[in-house]
C-alpha cells in the first residue's frame, strides 16, 4: 500500500488497489455460486463496510448491485432469505 501511496497515480492509491483486489475476489466467488439461469443462491456478506461505505457497493458488477439487499440485523437477513426462496417457490 505504501508503494502505491507514494508512486501510484493520484486517483489510485494503495487503499484503492487493495480494495479493488479484494472486491475482484469477492465478485469471482459470487459468480461461482451461480452457474446458469436456473441457479438460485443467497450469498451473505457479513461486512459492516457495505452499510457504512456505499462506495464499496459500486465495486460490484451492475447485476449484483441491482440485487443487493442490505440487512441491518440477523433476523432481517433471515427474513429476506426466506422471502427470496418463497418467491422462487422453493420453500
Amino acid at each position: 500500500m505504501k508503494f502505491y501511496d507514494e508512486y501510484g497515480p493520484e486517483d489510485f492509491k494503495g487503499r484503492h488497489y487493495y480494495e479493488n483486489l479484494c472486491m475482484r475476489t469477492v465478485n469471482q466467488a459470487i459468480g461461482r455460486a451461480l452457474r446458469h439461469s436456473k441457479d438460485y443462491a443467497c450469498i451473505v456478506l457479513v461486512d459492516s463496510r457495505l452499510l457504512m461505505k456505499p462506495e464499496i457497493q459500486t465495486k460490484f458488477p451492475k447485476w449484483i448491485q441491482q440485487r443487493l439487499v442490505l440487512a441491518q440485523t440477523i433476523d432481517s437477513c433471515k427474513n429476506e432469505i426466506t422471502n427470496f426462496y418463497k418467491q422462487k417457490q422453493l420453500v
